[in-house]
Formats: C-alpha cells, structure tokens, sequence
C-alpha cells in the first residue's frame, strides 16, 4: 500500500494489486494477461464502475487513462457485500 500511495493512475497485470488501488480510490487500468483471469472480473464486476478500466492494447491504454474517472463507492465495502455472505454460507456448510 506504501508503494501505490503517492499514485493517482495505478497500470497493473496483477488482479490483485489493481483491487487493492481502488480500494485505496485510485483510478486503475487493468492490463491483460494470457489466461484472461483479469479481463473476466473486470467484466464480471467492475466494467460499470467508474476508477477502473481495462486495456488489451497500448493504444487502448493511451486513450482510457485521459477519460478514466475516480471511483465513485468504496470498493472495499462493495467486495465485503459479496464476500461476507458467500463466507457465511460456506462456514454453515462445512
């Protein structure tokens, strides 16, 4: 967290370390990788978003990062909805 903190603009490969940016409210572009993991959430959950985008191309990434907008909800709070009753389910069930 110490690293991306200075940042307004995160570019990351790394599904992880993009989560972790905006919920840090930094504006991130994904980037892809060959097994497509990234590309699939980002169309999954975070597409209608506002802070985050994804690029398959530089060109893509060139003309995303001008128009990318801040995150406009705590992603955190957002990813705990979801997470917190799929955990709950899976503790019942065990």
């Amino acid at each position: 967290m110490a690293t991306l903190a200075p940042y307004e603009f995160v570019i990351s490969d790394r599904l992880h370390g993009g989560l972790i940016a905006l919920m840090m409210r930094k504006k991130v572009v994904f980037l892809p990788v060959g097994y497509h993991k990234i590309e699939s959430f980002y169309d999954t959950w975070l597409c209608s978003r506002p802070g985050a985008n994804f690029a398959g191309t530089q060109e893509e990434l060139a003309a995303k990062l001008p128009a990318l907008q801040p995150p406009d909800c705590d992603l955190r709070a957002l990813f705990l909805e979801y997470a917190n009753p799929a955990f709950n389910r899976f503790l019942r069930d065990a």
